[in-house]
């Protein structure tokens, strides 16, 4: 299937290797959909590479995992609420992940 844009043909697989951004300028949606909420996953490379953990919520391009990439958010107190040190779970982007196989 070819595809006519301003400047050239642009075929599927050509636009496969686009960026996101890119891509989605020339019309195309390519997303990883393979990870999805509930998913076991398995992060492949960072800080955190080798920990195990369940998808949470997931964006377009970042995914929340149970109990990776926890990051401390200092909260200011007020008069009725004392200050407190919150720990979150940050995303990370998809391209970190890999999904856990169950073995049989």
């Amino acid at each position: 299937m070819k595809i006519k844009t301003k400047s050239h043909f642009l075929t599927e697989e050509k636009a496969k290797k686009l960026s996101p951004a890119k891509a989605k300028s020339l019309g195309w949606s390519i997303q990883n959909r393979c990870i999805r909420k509930g998913d076991k996953v398995i992060v492949i490379s960072g800080d955190h590479r080798g920990s195990v953990g369940e998808v949470l919520s997931r964006t377009s391009e970042r995914a929340i995992v149970q109990g990776v990439n926890i990051k401390k958010k200092h909260v200011k107190g007020s008069q009725s609420q004392p200050g407190r040190i919150l720990e979150l779970e940050r995303p990370l982007h998809v391209s970190n992940l890999k999904l856990q196989v169950e073995e049989k």
